[in-house]
């Protein structure tokens, strides 16, 4: 659900050497999450998509998908809006094989899908309702420590600035994509200079026509200022 995230799942396995004269394992098009930096731009403009350069430590890499389930957080539309985004995500990403743990802002485990078995997880996000403590602030700051992961895509209704700054750390760690499904809810344009959040307005866009520009968006920008920060463009 929730449509195409800017290129199919398909691979283009060859291995293949960059201008620079760097080897790396295969070609590949572009798929949620990725590193912008790592565009092989002479094979994206020879097929006309977005090719990636693909090593394996990456293609391991670890993805943590995080879905605000605050009954605060959200109207029922944003709440629709942020499961069937939430579902869109996790299948790409589980599609690209990428190891990926779904966690609702709770605490609470919905699942590590593979490519063989998915399911049970989409099975739970289908049926899943707005409820629990809210322990989202809590959640983000303990995967600083807790839960290594290359990429974290919080995908949320209404936050506030305990929550927006808990965001804005994890940057210091790897890329951090914050997907809003509820009006008012955009970071602060300083926190996203400064850390390199990376914003996807889903509250008045379809989801992936937002998150498509957002992409865009943050590969043309330029690096973010904080001398810390390592989130990728």
């Amino acid at each position: 659900s929730g449509g195409r995230l800017v290129a199919s799942v398909e691979t283009v396995h060859a291995r293949a050497q960059a201008a620079d004269g760097e080897d790396f394992l295969t070609l590949r098009e572009y798929e949620v999450g990725d590193d912008l930096r790592r565009v092989h731009w002479r094979s994206t403009a020879r097929v006309g998509e977005l090719m990636i350069r693909q090593d394996e430590a990456q293609w391991r890499a670890r993805s943590i998908v995080v879905l605000d389930t605050r009954p605060g957080g959200h109207d029922a539309r944003s709440f629709e809006t942020a499961v069937e985004a939430t579902a869109s995500i996790v299948d790409r990403l589980t599609r690209m094989r990428r190891r990926v743990e779904v966690l609702a802002s709770n605490g609470q485990s919905l699942g590590a899908p593979t490519a063989r078995a998915g399911w049970a997880v989409m099975d739970r996000l289908a049926t899943i309702e707005p409820g629990g403590e809210d322990r989202l602030a809590g959640l983000l700051t303990s995967l600083r420590t807790h839960r290594s992961a290359a990429l974290v895509v919080a995908v949320v209704g209404s936050l506030g600035a305990v929550e927006l700054d808990a965001l804005g750390a994890l940057t210091a760690h790897g890329t951090v994509v914050m997907v809003a499904t509820r009006a008012g809810t955009e970071p602060p344009p300083a926190l996203v200079m400064w850390s390199g959040l990376v914003a996807v307005d889903a509250s008045r866009t379809p989801f992936p026509t937002a998150w498509n520009q957002a992409m865009t968006r943050w590969h043309l920008a330029p690096p973010p200022r904080s001398a810390h920060s390592r989130s990728p463009r």
